[in-house]
């Protein structure tokens, strides 16, 4: 998948390349070598300038990343512990054995979304291949949870 960064990188790389040709093909156009060079300064020092600037747009960019990627995880986690509780509320009525197995089940279901939560508020910024890891993992596993409603809804409609 290619993220946002990656994208960002990759114009930067490109922009940068395009900025130094175009400042080589100016200088040459130039009649005295001191001008030439005089050229070439500026041209590199504006690439140079506009290079931080990509960066700095990068790192925003991440952060955006990443606080989209929170708001939509803790919206899960909520929408799942809204589906435990459905799901409970209904089985009251259950038979023992059927509410005995449905309610290990929502237990242990109950516990990885806990577990998601507090992996999600206590994660720390560890680079950019962390962060890759860490987001295809946590949205696996909020997967995973959401399969086992799935299932328990099913369960329950017996």
């Amino acid at each position: 998948m290619i993220t946002r960064s990656k994208i960002l990188s990759k114009q930067i790389v490109a922009f940068t390349f395009g900025a130094f040709i175009v400042t080589m093909i100016y200088a040459g156009c130039e009649s005295t070598p001191e001008k030439r060079i005089e050229n070439a300064e500026e041209g590199l020092h504006e690439a140079k300038k506009e290079i931080k600037e990509a960066i700095k747009d990068a790192r925003t960019a991440y952060r955006d990343e990443w606080h989209t990627f929170q708001f939509e995880m803790e919206a899960k986690i909520r929408d799942s512990e809204y589906r435990m509780n459905e799901l409970k509320r209904k089985m009251v009525k259950a038979d023992g054995k059927t509410k005995s197995k449905f309610d290990k089940e929502i237990e242990a279901v109950e516990r990885q979304n806990e577990n998601l939560k507090h992996r999600l508020a206590e994660y720390k910024d560890e680079g950019k291949e962390k962060w890759d890891e860490f987001k295809t993992d946590f949205a696996r596993e909020v997967e995973i949870i959401e399969k086992s409603l799935s299932d328990l809804t099913d369960l329950q409609k017996k």
